[in-house]
């Protein structure tokens, strides 16, 4: 498994852009492509006509939300959604956005408290479930409070920086 993670250290330079044209390439290439949009307070991913979902799909807020509250790393297939085929050759990348987007968004992540998900919930259990699935992780460097910690998440998740 190859993980990449693209980020910046402000908004406005193309990180998204890259990203989907590195997920089509491996498309194409016949690869499995997972792409998780990391970036929880300016989710930017499914504005691409490419990675539109047909219908508001759950994602990395309500799927790090049903881990505190289970106890458990959720099956990321109930979080991601298939693309329309963006490969030439019909590759279809899945994606997982920042969340549905709907009125409870908001209110769920302000309730994800980062620094208790990973000194008493094992949160680097649940980061390591969702690498053992993912090929791509989108991600934004600084998300004001939450930044010392989702900044773990991301880093925990690296394992090649694009």
């Amino acid at each position: 498994m190859n993980l990449m993670t693209f980020y910046s250290f402000k908004g406005g330079v193309g990180r998204p852009v890259a990203l989907v044209n590195v997920a089509t390439a491996l498309a194409q290439a016949s690869r499995k492509v997972l792409i998780v949009d990391f970036d929880l307070e300016a989710p930017g991913l499914q504005t691409f006509d490419e990675l539109k979902p047909k219908k508001p799909c759950k994602g990395v807020v309500e799927f790090v939300s049903d881990y505190i509250v289970t106890g458990r790393t959720p099956e990321v297939r109930d979080y991601v959604y298939e693309t329309d085929g963006v490969a030439a050759n019909g590759g279809h990348p899945l994606v997982m956005p920042a969340g549905s987007g709907d009125c409870n968004y908001r209110k769920q992540l302000s309730r994800i408290h980062w620094q208790k998900l990973y000194a008493e919930q094992d949160g680097y259990l649940m980061i390591e479930d969702l690498k053992a699935q993912g090929r791509f992780v989108q991600s934004r460097l600084c998300i004001s409070r939450f930044a010392d910690w989702t900044h773990r998440c991301r880093r925990h998740l690296y394992s090649t920086t694009a």
